[in-house]
């Protein structure tokens, strides 16, 4: 993996400190693992990169907002108890909002992205269309400019037995 924190990327090392504005990158066969202030974790997948949109740990709310461009990540969000407390992953076509949960995002390019929730809900909001509330055992394949397909009833067995997912669920 490598990091940039603005001078661009460098070989990132196990327990480096991440803050807003940073970007992770996969090579074609790495992975990285971030572990946030409030608990919950992630995982991005060969060849993607990831942004840290914002952090926040302070008495009102904690708030973790990421982007992917491309590629694969697990989610794993820790049920989140205050008001203002947030959990958000963008991507190139809608954005995750969760509160407790475990899911899968999968982008293809910058123009398809498929949301996939194993426990819990996950609020999907499109760029084209209104918000779709996942459970789980859904997916929702959204494609830019379009509004999203219907939701999937794939039952969370399913999902759990696809390599990626099942991978992140050891």
């Amino acid at each position: 993996i490598a990091s940039d924190s603005g001078g661009g990327f460098v070989a990132a090392s196990a327990g480096e400190a991440l803050t807003v504005g940073d970007r992770v990158r996969t090579d074609p066969t790495g992975f990285a693992e971030l572990t946030y202030h409030d608990g919950s974790w992630m995982r991005v997948e060969n060849s993607a990169t990831l942004t840290i949109e914002d952090l926040v740990d302070s008495d009102s709310g904690e708030v973790v907002s990421t982007s992917i461009d491309t590629g694969d990540a697990w989610s794993r969000v820790r049920e989140l108890s205050e008001p203002d407390d947030g959990f958000e992953l963008d991507t190139p076509v809608a954005s995750a909002a969760v509160r407790g949960t475990a899911f899968a995002v999968s982008c293809e390019g910058d123009s398809v992205c498929t949301f996939s929730v194993v426990e819990g809900e996950v609020l999907v909001t499109p760029d084209v269309g209104d918000p779709v509330t996942l459970t789980a055992g859904q997916s929702l394949t959204v494609t830019a400019g379009e509004e999203p397909s219907a939701v999937e009833e794939r039952g969370v067995e399913v999902l759990e037995a696809e390599p990626f997912i099942a991978e992140n669920l050891e």
